[in-house]
């Protein structure tokens, strides 16, 4: 940092922790005004709800015998008195001890896994029991360590509107402006330099007050379009936000750089002429229909088409695969105008490869390897590897999968994600299986991978109805696990007991939790140690799922060393998932365990009702 920064820093730390403090509070106060507000009119319409509620089921009220709690103890009542005089009596009610439930942390419900970002800062101190801090008193020093050092402050509360605050409060008692952020990054030493922070501060201000390049969005539909857009330009941000792994858009689980794009060969249907003037008879005989028809062509002026419409055909033309039939009904003109209009249109990418094809040009022949070697090369693979690293999809397009592809350094197979072609010979084949695939004959089942819809369409895991699916190897990713009810355990604390009966090896469940690194689960585990809990479960080699803060009820199963439950992990569509399967018959209200492969120490440390329990079993025989 230059001499001149540091001085300023020193000038202005005070003022601006000063500022800082002031600005934050005011958020604070902000927030908590908005939350009082937002509770009180929540618990107004939750009385008034109660109030009507009570007026529709108004019953008069019962003797004041038949109100006993349903307790079976005599009436005693207790006098008060005053200045020697009775005043009134107050009946007494004995209620039995009720024994209380076992302690739970809070936690959230999730039904699928949540990728987090690591946490390089330690935002609290954990609380351990003082015999613990006299007796493992460097834990505190280790823990902060391996944070880099970095613990949380105040300052860590720099967001960018506060910044934004910050910098306009200085301007006025700052002469230049380049000096408020030296100032700022003197004071905030670790959010970036000056460069950034300036960076930061511009940004929020685009953003606020909406001045985004303009040229760089396409305007609404239903609005004046200046000209028509082609497709590419119309549906760029839907194409870049949207995941195809996890069919949603803007998925904060993968990058959108991790999925490209290919372009597919078309497959289009026969399509059968929908009237006289239809454009298919465009490609018949040239009769006086067809002639009729190319006059008709001729005539018509796009010019007196809006761009809206125009912009239409060019998105629609792309989902329909240039069914002009279709298209037609969906704008209310005719298929032989929108024909015209895709040959004109010079945007349409495919407009002369379908003319080829429909003037009955020869098509290419697709080489296709045959399934014997793909099975044959799949057998290799699984025989050699084990497959537990991230799969991350292979971006090239051209080139074919070698050496240099992400999938082969990974020792995974390319999948319906890649951008490889459909011939890639690195590509899982899928199964073709007209049985239940729940045997090794699978090679789904026997590479621990659950049948894929889109590669595997015999044996029905493509079915939507589940009466007409064959296939046993889709549980996990249509989540058609068993009914679990969380109640107080026979071992420790909270259990997880079934509310179906389960055959051996059938799907219980779905563990799910945070995905974290592998770092950052080091890190969580060290103080879930201390605590003698932890829910970290290993996913693959650059993952681990963390269910103590998020999960779902299957966390609650406990450690046994004799388990009616095992862990599997299994790769449902590209990813890493646990499923819990029975491990042998279970019978309804049964309490689930599976072995958490603990260590023998940890065993002794971690469970010691089941070592107690298993110690009087072998005294008593």
């Amino acid at each position: 940092m230059p001499p001149n920064s540091l001085a300023l820093g020193k000038k202005w730390t005070k003022e601006v922790e000063e500022l800082f403090e002031k600005i934050l509070l005011q958020k604070c106060e902000q927030q908590q005004k908005a939350i009082k507000v937002l509770t009180a009119e929540n618990f107004y319409d939750q009385c008034r709800k109660n109030f009507k509620k009570q007026l529709a089921n108004h019953n008069p009220p019962k003797d004041r015998e038949e109100i006993r709690f349903g307790l079976n103890f005599p009436r005693q009542t207790y006098k008060l008195t005053e200045n020697g005089k009775e005043s009134y009596k107050i009946d007494l009610y004995y209620l039995s001890k009720i024994p209380p439930t076992p302690t739970m942390y809070v936690w959230a419900a999730v039904q699928r896994n949540i990728h987090v970002e690591d946490e390089t800062t330690l935002h609290h101190i954990p609380y351990m029991d003082d015999e613990f801090i006299v007796k493992e008193g460097e834990f505190y020093e280790e823990l902060i360590t391996n944070y880099d050092g970095k613990l949380h402050t105040g300052k860590d509360n720099l967001t960018d509107d506060i910044l934004a605050d910050l910098v306009d409060s200085l301007k006025s008692s700052v002469s230049k402006d380049d000096d408020v952020f030296e100032i700022l990054a003197a004071v905030f030493k670790n959010k970036g330099t000056a460069c950034d922070l300036k960076y930061r501060y511009d940004d929020f201000k685009l953003k606020k007050f909406n001045e985004i390049d303009q040229m760089e969005t396409t305007p609404n539909i239903d609005t004046d379009l200046n000209r028509a857009y082609s497709f590419d330009k119309s549906m760029h941000s839907y194409r870049n936000l949207y995941c195809c792994r996890c069919y949603t858009y803007d998925c904060s689980d993968h990058s959108y750089t991790e999925i490209k794009f290919r372009k597919n060969e078309i497959k289009q249907k026969k399509n059968f002429a929908c009237g006289k003037n239809c454009h298919l008879k465009m490609n018949a005989s040239i009769d006086g229909q067809s002639k009729s028809n190319l006059i008709l062509m001729k005539n018509i002026n796009f010019d007196e088409w809006s761009h809206a419409e125009k912009t239409l055909i060019n998105v629609i033309s792309k989902i329909c695969l240039n069914n002009y039939c279709n298209i037609a009904k969906i704008l209310n003109r005719s298929c032989l105008e929108i024909y015209a209009y895709a040959q004109h249109i010079k945007d349409i990418e495919t407009g002369n490869d379908n003319d080829d094809d429909n003037n009955g040009g020869k098509k290419k022949k697709k080489k296709q390897n045959k399934w014997s070697v793909h099975c044959k090369k799949f057998q290799q693979k699984d025989s050699t590897t084990k497959i537990l690293s991230n799969y991350i999809p292979c971006e090239h397009t051209e080139s074919i999968c070698d050496e240099t592809c992400s999938c082969v350094r990974n020792k995974t197979f390319c999948e319906k994600y890649c951008a490889c072609s459909n011939d890639c010979p690195e590509r899982f084949p899928g199964c073709r299986c007209k049985a239940q695939c729940n045997t090794n004959q699978c090679p789904c089942y026997s590479a621990v991978r659950e049948c894929d819809p889109d590669i595997c369409g015999t044996c029905g895991a493509d079915q939507i109805d589940l009466q007409m699916v064959r296939c046993k190897n889709i549980a996990m990713q249509r989540g058609l696990g068993k009914k679990l009810i969380l109640a107080v355990s026979d071992v420790a604390g909270w259990g997880i007991f079934l509310n179906d009966e389960a055959e051996k090896n059938d799907f219980i469940s779905e563990y799910c939790g945070e995905m974290i690194s592998q770092d950052e689960a080091d890190r969580r585990g060290k103080v879930y140690d201390n605590y003698r809990s932890s829910f970290l479960f290993n996913l693959n080699n650059d993952y681990v799922i963390d269910a103590k803060r998020k999960g779902n009820k299957i966390r609650f199963a406990n450690h046994s060393i004799n388990p009616n439950c095992y862990a599997r992990v299994k790769i449902v569509c590209g990813e890493h998932r646990i499923g819990i399967f029975a491990n042998r018959r279970i019978r309804k209200m049964e309490e689930l365990f599976f072995d958490y492969r603990y260590g023998p120490n940890d065993q002794l440390k971690f469970v010691r009702i089941e070592r107690e329990k298993k110690s009087k079993d072998v005294i008593n025989l």
